[in-house]
């Protein structure tokens, strides 16, 4: 596809965590997806999270201030945009997808969940 001029492919990384922290933003361009981990993972090491409204997760995950950050797939164009606008404009407070998944709050719904 002659990117290898634009683009540097890592291959398979043991460790993403070291990425995310060192990342100004993360892409994600899925056409599905379930609950997507990375979109969390990046919000916990802080970076900023522009991803495809697909299907099922992105919109469950990028809540409030942060939906705008939302892209039709494969909506180009609109990506450009979005990405921009994540570098000028992010939210500086943290999402609140990062407290619902915290390991207390996951355990607790479990319990009640069982409990039924």
């Amino acid at each position: 596809m002659g990117l290898t001029q634009s683009v540097i492919f890592m291959g398979w990384q043991e460790n993403v965590y070291k990425w995310l922290a060192n990342c100004e933003v993360l892409i994600c361009t899925s056409d599905f997806e379930a609950f997507p981990m990375n979109l969390i993972e990046a919000f916990a090491c802080q970076a900023k999270v522009v991803s495809s409204d697909c299907q099922y997760g992105p919109n469950e995950i990028l809540l409030g201030e942060y939906k705008k950050f939302l892209v039709e797939t494969n909506d180009i164009e609109s990506y450009i945009t979005k990405i921009k606008l994540a570098m000028n404009e992010y939210p500086e407070q943290p999402n609140e997808i990062l407290e619902r998944c915290k390991p207390e709050n996951i355990i607790e719904k479990y319990l009640t969940f069982m409990q039924r």
